[in-house]
């Protein structure tokens, strides 16, 4: 068993979090925590003080760390907090009332959600900058104490008691600085974490949503480039953002002071050669958020292109292709190598200035105050140089940093927004139908014996314009459903001699439940097309699809390669969505009300099994069980019917077994099977089956139809769907 299966068992094990019970468990003597900080605690990070004596002596655990974050912090929440906001957004840009922003709701959202915060930040930072310029004047009240103490003594008002009182103060603003310093930045580091966290589990949440057709367009390696570099940005500009109006509220103060206390014409040349810099980080600015966008591009290329090569390395190696898939790679390589090391250089050089900027400024003011002839004295010199040291941290280094992360940060945001604004599809049926009004709505409109129906759509793999309606089609109350041992399968081909429909042939064993009326490839009786085509000879995947299958029936779907099986299971399931112009012919028809959709009706919740069989990095128990409540004995009969106890016996742990990436140490027969369990495991209303017979022999496959598919399976009571393309041969 590994350590993550030890942790998981610990956590069930421990009381309710946050409890003084739970913090007893933990060894610790009180409840903790940025929830239950006071004042005092917040301002000094005493709040995390326990964990770290506990560190100090012991080992820190992950249980341990679960009890900083307060609970509004939470990453389920915080990611419900963005979608319902976003979605205010979009409804407010929709209407036309929203003016700020409008082109990029992300960054509006962003807004909305921690402007609060943003204040907050801005305080703290505005404090910082006050008691920064504060410690310059207690230093020259300081000097000018020395010196007039030790010219008069304690009289004229050079008391000893004064020079303590000055060198108190002195000292406490530098505690107050460093206290204002770290409160700026814990504000601006914690909300650029939340954002970062908000806006990976907006991709995330937004990829769910988006079915095979519509992601078309976007690659692998974009999405990841998206999660794993561009929200990075979040976390170089949170601490810095506010600088970009500090630094110069800064610079004008220390102009202000330094002219008052030296001459003006000094200050303004000194501080004219700090501005003189600003012009020249904007210039770099741009030419950095150039260089960050072909970056992204070629690192989306690199990692879409390593990705391919890692999945296809069998047919890369068999057909030895690596020294031009390694040659390829290494020139996207260069090319994005190219620009980070033009983006680095302009770093070091943003860096320079910080060490160069105010022994400069200061040689320009010291040079004009001596030729306008002014005498200087200690005071008021180490008060100058105290004041034009100030806009080394807040111009050279806060100010560039800010900048130059906002310009990577607007590029990231953008693409964060295009990938957030991409056309998504209708919710699956099944996704639509879990309310129990809804369930009684569509009982109205679909007999009650009918579990999945088509009602004669076109579908297309190359072409999105889906239907916004709710997919739930009027189907004709005249059709039988009645139970009965045998099943109807109707074939057409299309009149036309430009384009063969697909052919399919439906076949069941006997002894199943109900009937299925099924329908490919039909021509213009439900008012479509009779060319299967949409004003041109392109071809579209499936043409006037219509299906019926009866609740509990056992429906099997065979044919050639490329016929369209999957994509029949695809369109079912709402990863291929139907074209608008067979949605308006079948409603000008009448065969469907025009207050209806016509995408697939799924009563109840829905298994899918896919052709290639998907296995997730963990042991097996936990790919059959995924995620739900495991019960032993309903787990040993899925086990057995899908003939996995011997290889389970096989295996060192059993079903606790640690699986490989994709499933690497386990046989094909094995996977499919173990994905086949987890349908069976589930207990759905609706099973969707891809060929999941294709990879074991026929001994095997019989027990899997005995046992687990057919009619004296487990998966009697569901509605199955099976593609079987080795059932066309015979």
């Amino acid at each position: 068993m590994t350590a993550s299966k030890e942790t998981n068992r610990s956590r069930e094990q421990l009381p309710p979090r946050r409890s003084p019970e739970w913090f007893t468990a933990l060894g610790f003597e009180k409840p903790f925590g940025l929830h239950t900080a006071n004042l005092y605690e917040k301002l000094s990070f005493d709040w995390g003080a326990p964990l770290l004596e506990k560190g100090s002596y012991g080992q820190i655990t992950e249980e341990m760390a679960d009890c900083l974050p307060p609970p509004e912090d939470e990453a389920p929440l915080r990611a419900q907090q963005f979608a319902d906001c976003y979605d205010q957004c979009r409804e407010r840009a929709a209407s036309g009332r929203l003016w700020f922003l409008k082109s990029n709701l992300f960054a509006r959202t962003m807004l909305n959600l921690y402007w609060h915060r943003m204040a907050l930040h801005g305080f703290w930072t505005l404090m910082e900058v006050a008691v920064r310029l504060l410690s310059p004047l207690l230093l020259r009240q300081l000097l000018l104490w020395l010196e007039g103490n030790k010219a008069y003594g304690s009289k004229g008002g050079y008391s000893v008691g004064l020079g303590w009182l000055w060198a108190i103060l002195l000292g406490t603003s530098g505690y107050l600085s460093t206290l204002t310093h770290h409160q700026a930045f814990w504000y601006g580091m914690h909300g650029g974490f939340m954002m970062r966290q908000q806006a990976i589990s907006a991709i995330h949440a937004k990829m769910l949503r988006l079915n095979s057709a519509s992601i078309a367009a976007v690659s692998v390696g974009k999405v990841v480039n998206l999660v794993s570099n561009d929200v990075r940005r979040f976390d170089d500009i949170g601490p810095y953002y506010m600088h970009i109006w500090a630094g110069p509220l800064e610079v004008i103060c220390v102009l202000v002071m330094v002219g008052a206390q030296l001459t003006f014409p000094a200050a303004i040349a000194g501080i004219a050669t700090l501005l003189l810099l600003i012009p020249f980080q904007g210039v770099l600015s741009k030419h950095i958020a150039r260089l960050r966008t072909n970056t992204a591009r070629h690192t989306d290329e690199r990692v879409r292109l390593a990705g391919e090569a890692i999945a296809g390395s069998l047919a890369v190696k068999m057909l030895g292709w690596e020294d031009a898939m390694l040659k390829l790679l290494k020139g996207i390589r260069a090319k994005e190598t190219s620009f980070a090391i033009r983006m680095a250089r302009i770093r070091a050089m943003n860096m320079a200035l910080y060490f160069f900027i105010t022994p400069l400024v200061s040689f320009i003011v010291f040079t004009v105050v001596h030729v306008q002839g002014k005498a200087l004295d200690i005071a008021s010199v180490f008060y100058a140089l105290a004041l034009l040291h100030l806009p080394k941290l807040s111009m050279a280094q806060n100010f560039v940093h800010a900048v130059e992360a906002g310009s990577e940060l607007q590029v990231s945001m953008k693409r964060i927004n295009d990938f957030l604004s991409l056309p998504e599809p209708p919710a699956p049926a099944h996704h639509l139908q879990g309310p129990a009004a809804t369930l009684a709505k569509e009982s109205a409109r679909v007999k009650d014996a009918i579990a999945v129906a088509l009602s004669g759509a076109d579908y297309d793999w190359k072409r999105w314009d889906g239907n916004p309606q709710p997919p739930t089609p009027h189907l004709d109350p005249t059709k039988n459903t009645k139970h009965s041992s045998r099943t109807q399968a109707k074939q057409h081909r299309h009149q036309s001699q430009r384009l063969k429909p697909q052919e399919f042939s439906v076949s069941l064993s006997e002894g199943t439940v109900g009937k299925a009326d099924l329908t490919l490839g039909v021509e213009g009786s439900s008012g479509h097309d009779s060319h299967g085509t949409h004003g041109d000879d392109e071809k579209i995947t499936l043409h006037g699809l219509k299906l019926e299958v009866a609740q509990g029936e056992l429906l099997g779907i065979c044919g050639e390669v490329g016929s369209g099986k999957s994509s029949l299971l695809a369109a079912l399931l709402g990863e291929l969505q139907p074209l608008a112009a067979s949605l308006s012919s079948l409603q000008q028809a009448g065969s469907v009300p025009i207050d209806t959709g016509t995408g697939p009706v799924m009563k109840g919740t829905v298994a899918y099994c896919c052709q290639v069989p998907w296995v997730d990095a963990g042991t097996i128990r936990d790919n059959i069980v995924f995620g739900k409540a495991y019960e032993e004995q309903w787990y040993v009969r899925v086990v057995t019917a899908c003939a996995l106890t011997d290889d389970l016996a096989m295996l060192p742990w059993g079903d606790l077994t640690e699986i490989g990436e994709r499933g690497v140490n386990l046989s094909g027969g094995q996977k499919a099977r173990l994905a086949l369990a987890r349908a069976a495991y589930s207990r759905a209303d609706i099973m969707l089956l891809d060929d999941p017979l294709s990879a074991v022999d026929p001994r095997v496959g019989r027990i899997l139809f005995q046992e687990c598919l057919g009619p004296q399976g487990i998966m009697q009571t569901a509605t199955v769907i099976v593609v079987d393309i080795a059932g066309c041969n015979g």
